[in-house]
C-alpha cells in the first residue's frame, strides 16, 4: 500500500480478534512487523504513538495545526521505516522526525518555535493536575484556568522537561511508560520529572498561581 494511503484518523477496520492480539503485542514487535510491510501493524503503531507525537508537538506548532503535522510525522515515518535499524528505538526515532516536521511547519508558517528555556532549579515532588471533571461546578472555571496556565508554561520549557511533563501530567503516563516510549532509563525520567516540575511551579508562580494548586 502506498505511504500516502496511511492516515491517522482513517485507519483500516481490524477484525476484533486481530485488534485484541495487537493491543497485547509489544511495541517493538509491532514496529518490526511494520518494517517488513505489515500495514495493519503500522496502524497499531500509529495508535500507540500518537499521544507521544501530540505531546512533543505541544507548544511547537499551533494547536489547530497539531493533527495535520502529526499526520505528516507518521507519513514520513512510514516512508522511512526501512531506515530504522532497531525497532526498540522507534520512539526516539519518531521524535526526531517530529522535530523536523515541526521545524518545517514553523518555517512555512513564518512562526517561531517556543524554545526559550526556563533556568534549571532543584528537585521537587511529583503532583497531579486536577482536571475540571474532578472539581465541583463551583471550581470548574478555576480548574480550566489552571489547565491552560500549565499548558502555556509547558510550552516555555526546554525539550527535556516539556515532553516528559506533558506525558506525565496531561496524558497521565507512568514513569515506566514514559521511559519505554522515549528509550530512556526510568531513573532519568524521574530526575527530569522532578526538575521539570520545579520549573513548572516557578513559571506558574510568575503568573500569580500558587504552586499548591497542583495537588
Amino acid at each position: 500500500m502506498p505511504a500516502d494511503e496511511v492516515y491517522i484518523e482513517n485507519l483500516l477496520p481490524v477484525p476484533p480478534q486481530d485488534a485484541m492480539a495487537a493491543e497485547n503485542e509489544p511495541e517493538h514487535a509491532l514496529v518490526a512487523r511494520a518494517v517488513v510491510g505489515d500495514v495493519r501493524a503500522f496502524e497499531q503503531v500509529v495508535l500507540r504513538f500518537t499521544p507521544l507525537v501530540f505531546a512533543y508537538l505541544n507548544g511547537r506548532v499551533p494547536l489547530a495545526d497539531r493533527e495535520d503535522v502529526a499526520q505528516e510525522v507518521f507519513l514520513s515515518a512510514y516512508r522511512q521505516l526501512s531506515q530504522l535499524r532497531d525497532p526498540a528505538k522507534f520512539g526516539p526515532w519518531l521524535l526526531a522526525i517530529a522535530r523536523n516536521r515541526a521545524i518545517d511547519h514553523t518555517r512555512r508558517r513564518g512562526l517561531r518555535l517556543l524554545d526559550k528555556a526556563v533556568p534549571l532549579d532543584a528537585d521537587c515532588t511529583t503532583p497531579d493536575i486536577e482536571t475540571p471533571g474532578e472539581t465541583n461546578p463551583r471550581n470548574a472555571a478555576a480548574a480550566l484556568e489552571l489547565q491552560q496556565a500549565v499548558l502555556d508554561c509547558l510550552g516555555k520549557l526546554a525539550d527535556p522537561y516539556r515532553l516528559i511533563l506533558h506525558l506525565r501530567l496531561i496524558d497521565l503516563n507512568t514513569s515506566a511508560e514514559i521511559a519505554r516510549q522515549l528509550g530512556l532509563k526510568e531513573s532519568r525520567v524521574r530526575m527530569r520529572l522532578q526538575r521539570g516540575l520545579k520549573l513548572l511551579q516557578k513559571c506558574l508562580a510568575r503568573q500569580g498561581i500558587d504552586s499548591r494548586a497542583l495537588r
